[in-house]
């Protein structure tokens, strides 16, 4: 979506795209801040793109998380520069990234996955008894991926049944 934002950041002009990613009809967002339609913790790094935008006469970029209440929140990018020579009002493009962002969250949670294998295999490879690697195996993929809760059953083919490990992680659950 298209948008022209003041220096203050009010909205001053909408295309219908815009007006879709924000969730109103594009008369009830004329004047209106856009940093309303942002996640409160990125408003900051909104205000400085504002001030850079504003201070010269270059693109900038940012990526936000938009976040109204009654809306799902997603993922921005804004392209943006000065559109006018005395710097009151810049245009902006502003693309839904989503669907990026959680393919880039689903890679880094595969890079986090490879780099624990590798290093309970080094672990394997080193560990001098079976209790011990146990133990450590947990400790890591414990640590990593489930900190309240992880563990190893072992099975006791005497008594036929699943025992829990010593080593087995329990975390804080908080009510």
């Amino acid at each position: 979506g298209y948008l022209t934002l003041a220096h203050n950041g009010a909205i001053r002009m909408v295309n219908l795209t815009g007006a879709e990613l924000l969730g109103l009809e594009r008369s009830h967002l004329l004047e209106k801040p856009f940093a309303l339609f942002i996640a409160e913790e990125c408003r900051a790094s909104f205000i400085d793109f504002l001030e850079k935008v504003f201070a010269c006469n270059k693109k900038e970029s940012l990526e936000i998380l938009l976040d109204k209440e009654g809306r799902k929140p997603h993922w921005v990018r804004i392209d943006a520069v000065c559109s006018d020579g005395e710097f009151q009002e810049c245009r902006a493009m502003v693309v839904d990234i989503t669907k990026r962002k959680l393919v880039e969250k689903a890679l880094l949670r595969q890079i986090q996955e490879l780099m624990t294998l590798q290093e309970v295999s080094t672990i394997c490879v080193r560990s001098e008894n079976e209790d011990a690697l146990i133990a450590q195996i947990t400790s890591i993929v414990g640590d990593t991926f489930y900190p309240d809760h992880f563990g190893i059953l072992i099975v006791d083919e005497a008594e036929q049944v699943m025992k829990i490990h010593s080593s087995y992680k329990t975390g804080t659950l908080e009510t």
